[in-house]
């Protein structure tokens, strides 16, 4: 049976639904910002006249602006908490990307390797963007906190597909396994953020069947499996 939330519990889930309500136009005034930056760094490149290691830098700096922006975007999109819509078609491949791109620092600077297995091609699934983007990021978040402090911490994800369903797979080799009955009122922090909510898995098994899926987890002493199934597209 779950517990009663706390007054942590409560006062964090205030502080995260506070933060997703403003952000929205914090991300669109950050956005404005970056189109200067890229804009500014891109007139200069027309500057023929510049040495070619400022030129460069320039480059880099558009890159990055651009690349900045597109993960506020998808952080934002995150935040949208909206019903899912009918008929729905998504493309796990580019939520699986979007989701190890919001990931990756935290990831490099652990020194967890992952790797990506059928991630070439479109995987596509009916299913709505924001809670299948929320079920793929609530499973990696777990598998990068079951593997740290692992010796050659990995994460493996696999996404598969045929005429009967659409697949992915998140595999990592913690080897602490998972409580049969996850608790709905926890706290569990990762070293790099604030603590979230321990509602990964409960609340990925019920995104999943309301879009029509399912959420199964196989937990050994080598590590863990989750696979999300939904139907193909």
């Amino acid at each position: 049976m779950a517990e009663h939330p706390t007054e942590e519990w409560v006062e964090a889930a205030n502080c995260l639904a506070t933060v997703a309500h403003q952000l929205s136009s914090v991300v669109h005034e950050a956005n404005n910002m970056l189109q200067v930056i890229a804009g500014s760094a891109e007139m200069i490149q027309l500057n023929g006249s510049l040495p070619e290691p400022v030129l460069k830098r320039t480059v880099v700096i558009a890159e990055q602006a651009h690349r900045v922006s597109t993960l506020l975007g998808s952080v934002r999109e995150l935040s949208r908490f909206a019903p899912s819509r009918d008929g729905e078609i998504t493309d796990l491949s580019a939520i699986v990307s979007s989701a190890l791109d919001l990931r990756r620092h935290a990831l490099n600077r652990a020194h967890v390797s992952v790797t990506v297995v059928g991630g070439e091609v479109p995987v596509m699934a009916r299913a709505s963007w924001r809670p299948a983007m929320q079920v793929v990021l609530n499973l990696l978040l777990n598998a990068e906190q079951a593997v740290r402090g692992r010796q050659a911490p990995a994460i493996a994800i696999r996404l598969t597909a045929d005429t009967s369903w659409a697949r992915v797979a998140v595999l990592d080799n913690g080897g602490g396994g998972v409580p049969a009955e996850p608790p709905l009122f926890t706290l569990a922090p990762l070293p790099d953020a604030a603590p979230r909510l321990g509602l990964g898995l409960s609340a990925s098994g019920w995104l999943a069947e309301r879009e029509g899926g399912r959420l199964e987890v196989d937990a050994t002493g080598d590590g863990t499996t989750a696979v999300l199934t939904l139907r193909p597209a």
